[in-house]
């Protein structure tokens, strides 16, 4: 870790700390609650192929809604601003390898909390406005990250598996981060 500047190892290590607390977090409720996270009988290469399908539309929604030619739009224009001003430079100096490991474990870690042990017991529905809660950037980014969530516990309830929606969260936070940190302008 030599090589890692001290903002690259600032952000890594926050997420990985955040992400663990987030785990623990699920494993301890999930422990508390008698819930099991994963079936024997789960179809984990199907699962993880339908994550990726399910994460590839939203995400070029996403990517096209902060594009140049929604600027137009007042609600596109907000987000757009976030991700300029608020994302794009958390992740300025990150490598590939960085987006792809912060990606993975806000997939995993915040699925099993959120889908995993909120949904199963309280809900979609506030298992969805407490992550849009945890993302509070603006009210505009709450609103989208709680639809977000809703299309997460959706994907959990028609495929009864939490890799599906692992797997979409990962994939989706994989492609934005990339698409920020080296496409978007």
């Amino acid at each position: 870790m030599k090589d890692l500047d001290i903002s690259r190892k600032k952000l890594l290590l926050f997420a990985f700390l955040t992400e663990c607390g987030v785990c623990l977090t699920a494993v301890v409720l999930a422990w508390i609650y008698d819930i099991k996270f994963f079936n024997v009988n789960e179809h984990y290469s199907t699962d993880i192929l339908w994550g990726t399908l399910w994460a590839i539309p939203l995400a070029l929604f996403f990517a096209s809604s902060i594009s140049d030619k929604a600027k137009g739009f007042f609600a596109f224009k907000s987000l757009r601003n976030i991700a300029i001003h608020e994302i794009q430079p958390l992740f300025a100096e990150s490598k590939l390898f960085d987006l792809l490991l912060i990606s993975l474990c806000a997939g995993f870690c915040e699925e099993l909390l959120f889908r995993g042990v909120l949904q199963v017991k309280c809900g979609i529905f506030i298992a969805s406005i407490i992550f849009g809660l945890v993302h509070f950037i603006t009210p505009l980014y709450f609103i989208s990250a709680t639809v977000i969530g809703f299309y997460l516990g959706y994907l959990f309830i028609i495929y009864k598996s939490l890799i599906v929606p692992i797997q979409m969260h990962f994939i989706y936070d994989f492609i934005l981060l990339v698409y920020l940190r080296y496409f978007f302008k």
